[in-house]
């Protein structure tokens, strides 16, 4: 009997052999590829399924010999690929050609990602564009350290989802590389659903994003990491935004276009992410329903700002980062410059969300306070008993931020993180879904944890008492039930 005539799974047929295979991770596949001749001949496919490559032109290329001697290219559904060369150095032996036929053999390429040599690897093989542009499947691209040269070798990546270009290096006439940008975007303008524009050089003036002639009409999704944002030609080509991430300072075209009284906004939009001064702006036209304030809040000022903004939104999701002068009205400041308590905030934040059903709370107190003495604080002075109010919230986020974990004195509390946790959720008993942290400089504790569903437990979920601690992956679902999930997932 040869090796492709053996089967694995005696009386189950090929249907079923795939559903158990498939539902194995890349440990335990490897593991069971050395049990014999059989099984490392039929993990192969799954092997290569999902592959992220970390290593230098010799070794990718090895990869890729491998895959295009067993004939698995077509089984590759994600392909992401991190250099460890620069990104002007050449590229030797016959690597890129070898990429450039495992792209053309991978039919089922869903997600593809190349890092750090984009730009030379095209200007290298152009067949290596073209494959992509000819991958029948591929849904998500992400581009890294990406000119003029190499925009311009792209082809349009027709079903297109998801795009992240990120480290533009403007090489060239400025003017040039945003024609041929909004040229390659406005090519996938009928199924881009979600848009990543990062780019390293901030004192250009040409725009991000400029479409005159085309509308993605399906875009739901932008990051922004530039301060270059032309707010007019973002509001015209992606008419139809649902959520957007400014991961960038405020800039003064930005603050003048909505200070207009014709401004136009997005009708649609539904959760907000920027410094607080973006969201201040934007939020004199729109109305989000989900808010996360980036870069932290570190002054009084900043601290009613925020609360402001969330009396005139129907706030269901809020994440922020604070600094206060101290714990409540009554104790002692532990910054003279910061004098907002965390009660008196929380008591107006409660009062001005009513509905919010998750909150991600990042409190800092400066350099006086260590993390395990603000959570004690919260529960021994009932700080949290404030958000009882908040009879919606199901999701609660609390990471607290401080030079050292514990003081002077202070021997075992970090270990007991469990415990605090469960006091946590007894004293809110309407939050299903907690993640506590504390967080410093050098090392961060603390887990998720959910109330028992009932009296069952999953096989790896782990009790204390009242809780069950969770992997952070069932908490993100928790969330994303709230806040809504769109578009294609980029690479991490």
């Amino acid at each position: 009997m040869t090796v492709l005539q053996m089967s694995l799974f005696p009386g189950l047929n090929e249907d079923c052999s795939h559903l158990i295979l498939g539902t194995l991770d890349l440990p335990s596949l490897l593991a069971f590829s050395l049990t014999c001749h059989a099984a490392s001949f039929q993990m192969q496919p799954y092997l290569v399924k999902n592959v992220h490559i970390f290593g230098d032109a010799h070794q990718n290329r090895s990869f890729c010999l491998f895959v295009l001697s067993k004939k698995l290219a077509k089984y590759i559904e994600t392909f992401r690929i991190e250099h460890r060369l620069g990104v002007d150095e050449p590229l030797t032996g016959s690597y890129p050609a070898v990429l450039a036929e495992v792209l053309f053999g991978a039919t089922n390429l869903h997600s593809f990602s190349i890092t750090h040599l984009a730009t030379t690897l095209f200007k290298f093989e152009p067949d290596i564009p073209a494959a992509l542009s000819k991958a029948p499947s591929l849904k998500s691209l992400t581009l890294t350290n990406i000119d003029l040269v190499a925009l311009q070798h792209l082809y349009p990546v027709r079903g297109l989802q998801c795009l992240s270009i990120n480290k533009f290096l403007l090489h060239g006439y400025r003017s040039t590389v945003a024609a041929e940008l909004a040229k390659f975007i406005a090519g996938s303008a009928d199924t881009l659903t979600q848009l990543e524009l990062s780019m390293t050089v901030q004192s250009t003036y040409e725009p991000i994003a400029s479409l005159p002639e085309y509308i993605c009409p399906h875009v739901r999704l932008i990051r922004v990491a530039s301060r270059r944002v032309f707010t007019e030609y973002l509001l015209y080509a992606f008419p139809n935004l649902e959520e957007i991430h400014f991961e960038s300072e405020l800039h003064e075209d930005f603050e003048f276009y909505f200070s207009r009284s014709d401004a136009q906004s997005w009708p649609h939009l539904a959760f907000l992410g920027g410094c607080l001064d973006i969201v201040r702006v934007m939020t004199r036209k729109h109305r989000p329903p989900h808010l996360a304030v980036l870069f932290g809040i570190d002054t009084d000022e900043g601290s009613r700002q925020l609360l402001d903004i969330v009396r005139r939104c129907p706030i269901i999701s809020l994440s922020f980062l604070a600094r206060f002068g101290r714990l409540t009205d009554s104790s002692t400041a532990s910054d003279p410059s910061h004098s907002f308590s965390m009660a008196q905030f929380l008591t107006q934040l409660a009062s001005a969300a009513p509905k919010m059903q998750c909150l991600s709370f990042f409190p800092w107190f400066g350099p006086h306070l260590s993390c395990m003495t603000v959570l004690r604080e919260l529960l021994d002075s009932q700080i949290l008993h404030i958000l009882v109010s908040l009879t919606s919230l199901t999701c609660l986020s609390l990471q607290i931020f401080a030079d050292r974990l514990i003081d002077d004195g202070q021997v075992d509390e970090p270990t007991n993180v469990n415990g605090y946790a469960e006091q946590i959720l007894q004293v809110l008993p309407n939050v299903r879904y907690l993640r506590l942290a504390l967080c410093t400089p050098g090392r961060t504790v603390g887990s998720h944890y959910r109330r028992p569903l009932k009296r069952s437990l999953t096989a790896h979920a782990d009790t204390h008492g009242e809780i069950v601690e969770i992997f952070e992956d069932e908490y993100t679902k928790a969330e994303e039930k709230i806040t809504g999930k769109r578009g294609v997932e980029f690479f991490s």
